[in-house]
């Protein structure tokens, strides 16, 4: 019967969009074969909805479409305990993205049905059109209990997971499909995928090695492999797995960026440099690619062209500082460049925030961050001081996790050069680190002045006073403000939604938090606890449950959610 009922849904997706015979046809034949239902009408019940399916017949001939589908839905709604006219009418519905009137169809049919795994994946397909992703999950859920042997409502409800950013459920479904097909290269290779997104590196890991080892010419799990390796730590094995896979996929760039960049962590920095030159020679060059390659020329042995180590156009503080240490490492002037770098005009914070932050991320923190940290020191421990140099100082430094030390240089800048919004706004970022919960507000406070509608700072300042659990009127305008900018940004929906729940009001805590996750760009521990926090406001402690045991998978070392898990488990079994 589930077969039976795909084929149809099949045929009718494909062939009901000019509303024509074969349809018809396919209607008739299954209302004839185990329509029993419709036998059972009133006689003048069954004539009026065979009139109307006759009308339907006559103006889909003759070309007029909207009046066929008026006359089917009619029959439809004269003959409701007809499943198949339901399923003619919802093909015809949902290709032409009339969802509404589709899920009506599907929810009818389900009536005679309610076991038919097919019609529940569809509904939930139609759910998701309609932006109701948990009904959507529901309908998935019912069709796997309705035939837990298949897969189409396992695959549907990953695809479900995925698009609404919910990584671990995805994981949980990938791994229970994987229970039934084990040799499946794909479901191994989404897995993957999906472990990846949640830094479960080492799963992510043993899932993409499966998948290579079932369909060795799966380029998507090659890649990502290479990219678990690195992520491990494991640079050698991440050479190998990038050479093999630019082997078949030569200008993948980002294969040749990482290629370099485990090279690079294994010390071999002059072919590093070479990857890097190459693409900067290539019309595949950004920005980005001038920056690494100053970089690892500053990590050769000797520099014997610094001519060519040039800051470029969308990158002049941190490319004409990068310049400045090359030159300096081959014995070249740069007096002048330095004290010209307080005068450049740019957006400091972009460029510490993406092409800084980006290097480090692609280099390494760790390494890249010490080694660079080195170099910066060592410029300043000349007499020529340079707020641009400082400042970017203070950033590695909190990229690196070192929150005393970028304390102390951002400080210096306070102290030497004065105020201004970003200075201010990254003491207050590390003041919130180190718990200085006064020293947060002010320096917020100030870099406000500097910039009143800035929605980032409006942000953080009613985030902070969100968890401080004071001034929430003024927490809850200051969201407001932000979100006005940006309405669909996750981290500010997040903590408007902290801010409800602080409040005491968990539905519109659940409301935003939700929204929150779905709007970033990838699932977050610390949204889950929150809103793990909002369901037990809720007092739903089985959804709060589910919510922190999330935010534990994707991060084991958030706080304080591992002893609410105990706790409320502990209640449960009680």
């Amino acid at each position: 019967m589930r077969c039976f009922a795909l084929l149809v849904l099949v045929v009718l997706l494909s062939s009901c969009a000019s509303t024509g015979d074969t349809a018809g046809e396919v209607l008739v034949a299954a209302t004839e074969a185990d329509e029993r239902p419709t036998r059972e009408l009133q006689r003048d019940e069954q004539s009026r909805a065979i009139n109307h399916y006759l009308a339907y017949r006559i103006h889909a001939r003759a070309g007029k479409f909207s009046e066929a589908i008026l006359a089917l839905r009619e029959a439809a709604d004269t003959a409701p305990e007809s499943s198949r006219l339901q399923l003619q009418l919802l093909a015809i519905y949902y290709r032409n993205k009339d969802y509404d009137n589709a899920a009506l169809m599907a929810e009818r049919a389900l009536l005679a049905h309610p076991d038919n795994a097919t019609l529940h994946i569809w509904l939930g397909r139609i759910y998701n059109e309609l932006a109701r992703p948990d009904d959507a999950i529901a309908e998935f859920e019912k069709s796997i209990a309705a035939d837990p042997d298949g897969t189409g409502g396992y695959e549907a409800l990953a695809e479900m997971e995925e698009s609404v950013n919910d990584r671990v459920g995805a994981a949980d479904v990938y791994e229970k499909l994987l229970e039934v097909a084990p040799d499946s290269a794909y479901l191994h290779y989404r897995l993957g995928y999906n472990l990846m997104l949640m830094s479960d590196s080492e799963g992510s890991r043993v899932a993409l090695e499966r998948a290579l080892e079932l369909q060795p010419d799966m380029v998507e799990a090659s890649y990502l492999l290479g990219v678990s390796y690195l992520d491990l730590k494991e640079f050698e094995k991440a050479v190998q797995q990038f050479r093999s896979f630019l082997r078949t996929n030569p200008s993948h760039l980002r294969g040749r960026v990482n290629l370099a960049a485990a090279l690079d962590q294994l010390g071999d920095h002059e072919n590093a440099l070479r990857l890097i030159t190459a693409i900067v020679e290539s019309a595949q060059v950004d920005t980005e690619h001038h920056l690494m390659r100053l970089y690892l020329l500053l990590r050769q042995d000797t520099i014997a062209d610094p001519s060519i180590a040039i800051a470029p156009n969308g990158s002049p503080f941190l490319g004409t500082i990068l310049q400045i240490l090359v030159r300096k490492k081959a014995g070249e002037p740069y007096a002048e460049l330095l004290e010209s770098l307080d005068r450049m005009e740019g957006d400091l914070d972009a460029e510490c925030t993406f092409q800084l932050g980006g290097m480090l991320s692609v280099f390494g923190t760790e390494s890249a961050g010490a080694f660079l940290i080195n170099q910066f020191n060592a410029v300043l421990e000349g007499k020529t001081r340079s707020r641009v140099l400082e400042t970017i100082l203070g950033r590695m430094y909190m990229f690196s996790g070192k929150n005393e030390e970028a304390k102390r240089a951002l400080e210096g800048v306070f102290t030497n050069y004065g105020g201004e919004k970003w200075v201010h706004y990254y003491l207050a970022t590390v003041s919130e680190e180190l718990k200085e919960h006064r020293q947060t507000e002010f320096h917020l406070d100030e870099s406000l002045k500097y910039a009143p509608n800035d929605p980032v700072l409006l942000n953080f300042l009613g985030y902070f006073y969100a968890e401080q659990d004071k001034n929430l009127k003024e927490a809850r305008k200051l969201l407001d403000r932000a979100l006005a900018i940006d309405p669909e940004n996750g981290f500010y929906l997040d903590s408007l939604g902290w801010i409800y729940y602080k409040q005491g009001d968990g539905k519109r805590a659940v409301e935003y938090i939700e929204r929150a996750i779905r709007a970033m760009n990838n699932d977050d521990a610390v949204l889950r606890d929150h809103m793990g926090d909002a369901y037990l406001l809720n007092k739903e402690p089985e959804k709060a449950l589910g919510e922190w045991k999330r935010a534990v998978r994707l991060d084991p070392t958030v706080e304080g959610v591992a002893e609410k898990i105990e706790k409320y488990s502990e209640q449960g079994a009680e």
